[in-house]
This record gives C-alpha cells, structure tokens and sequence, in this order.
C-alpha cells in the first residue's frame, strides 16, 4: 500500500508550469517514473544524494501529476488529459544515487540516463532512450519506434530492443556472448568477440532498422 505524501495537481500545458516541491525525506533504493509523454533526464551522484525537478512544456493538454515515497520507493507519474501525448510534455530532471534501480516508462518521448551502475529497465512506446557511462549490472531498454544507444564502461547483461529504428551498443573491447539481429536492415558487429559461454551478455535486436555493437 502506498503512503501518499505528494501532490496530486492538474495543470494546463499550455501555460507551462511547476508542481509543487516533491521533498525526499527518507532514502530509497528504487526509482519508478511513468510518463506520457516528454523528457526524463537521469543523472547518478556519487555523494549518495537525490533531488527531483519537473517542468510541464507548453502544449495542448492537461498533465495529472503525482508522487510518492514509501517503503524504499519514489514513484513519480505524469498522465496526459487524452490518449494521445500529442501537446503533452513534462520534463523531469533527476538526481539519483549510483546504485538505485530505476524503472522508466514513457509513452512518447526521450529517456536519457548518465553513470548509472543499478539495475536499468526503460522502454520508451516512440522516441528515444540514450544511455551514457552506464556500469548497470543489468540493463534492459526497448523503443517501439526510434532508436536506443547505450555507451557502457562495464557490462553485466545488456538487452536492447527496437521494433523500428537503430539500436547501438558501445562497450568495452572483450569476450561477450553476443546476440545481434535484424529482421529487414542491416547488422554491424566489431571490436568484441562472440563466446555463448561468457559471463557477460549483449543482445541488440531490430524488427527493422540498423544494428551496431562495437568494442572500443
């Protein structure tokens, strides 16, 4: 059961705005963010500390805001006025510590996260998801339509899905089990060595469009 403690506000797009100030009082190991639609910026601190800005862009819509901390959980949603995200924007900036899992859904729109080093699950309906200095464990990013790149430092298990657009992973030079595939495009893999066996994992896989896993 969730213990509510944030603010649930309904404001128009089409002025923009601000809610109110969402006040992280106890600490968490997990980040839940549900969009639908806009822009969510995820940044690691290394000093352990956490802080959470959101914008509404201007737009055509109503943006349902809300969210809550609870039981090692901040949880934060923005749900447009109408089905279609069309003229619905929210734009969350947050800090989170290196560690925290983080869950990020987003109808349409862009995903970007920088040193996160917890486990990562994004999937982004149509849009993009850019992943950068990730050293995630265990890394999980689909795109309906668009395209992802993940440029990690360290690999675990890293599994990437496009139905339509680009997917590109930039990894270490080193031993994978690799699994690449395109159903109509093309396929580019350099720089790592395919061994089914190996520790670490990386699956890059389009419906149609472009894949690319290279070593640096």
């Amino acid at each position: 059961m969730w213990r509510f403690i944030g603010a649930l506000s309904l404001l128009p797009a089409c002025s923009g705005g601000q809610d109110g100030p969402i006040v992280l009082d106890e600490a968490f190991d997990r980040l839940v963010v549900d969009v639908d639609g806009g822009h969510v910026a995820l940044s690691a601190t290394t000093d352990g500390s956490a802080a959470v800005s959101r914008t509404v862009e201007k737009g055509g819509q109503k943006v349902s805001l809300a969210w809550d901390l609870a039981d090692g959980t901040l949880w934060l949603s923005a749900a447009c006025e109408k089905a279609d995200p069309a003229g619905c924007d929210v734009v969350h900036t947050i800090d989170v510590p290196a560690e925290v899992a983080v869950e990020v859904r987003v109808g349409v729109g862009a995903v970007e996260g920088w040193a996160l080093a917890g486990p990562v699950d994004v999937g982004v309906g149509e849009g993009a998801v850019h992943l950068t200095w990730s050293s995630s464990p265990d890394l999980v990013a689909v795109v309906g339509a668009g395209d992802v790149t993940v440029d990690a430092v360290s690999v675990g298990a890293i599994d990437v899905t496009v139905g339509q657009g680009a997917a590109e992973l930039l990894v270490p030079q080193g031993t994978y089990a690799v699994d690449a595939w395109v159903g109509e495009g093309t396929v580019d893999v350099s720089g790592v060595l395919d061994d089914p066996s190996a520790a670490a994992s990386l699956a890059a896989r389009a419906g149609a469009g472009v894949v690319t896993v290279a070593g640096y």
